[in-house]
């Protein structure tokens, strides 16, 4: 776990757990990742929403109630999260996985 952790410092550990044990336990599909990608205050999430959507094909929206957090919701594995994190404004990532088929 603390390997984990010094690998992707800015991704929940736990995530990054869940995606590698489904995929190994269904190789043939990514797992369906709903991730909370945070940004610092004052920062213009917009950029960063059209690239996450154009290069990796997945949902993005800005949270609700806070503008700082980006929403993004789709099939991807452990390489696509660790590419979103290293942009070089977001601070945090954390989220769920699961093996829906939707």
């Amino acid at each position: 776990m603390q390997d984990v952790s010094k690998l992707f410092p800015k991704t929940d550990s736990n995530l990054l757990l869940s995606v590698m044990a489904l995929e190994r336990k269904f190789p043939d599909m990514m797992p369906h990742v709903h991730l909370e990608v945070i940004f610092p205050k004052g920062t213009n999430v917009d950029l960063p929403k059209y690239e996450i959507t154009e290069k990796y094909h997945v949902q993005a929206a800005t949270h609700r109630w806070d503008k700082n957090i980006l929403v993004v919701t789709g099939m991807m594995n452990v390489h696509t999260i660790a590419e979103i994190a290293d942009h070089k404004t977001v601070e945090k990532i954390s989220g769920t996985a699961n093996a829906a088929f939707y």
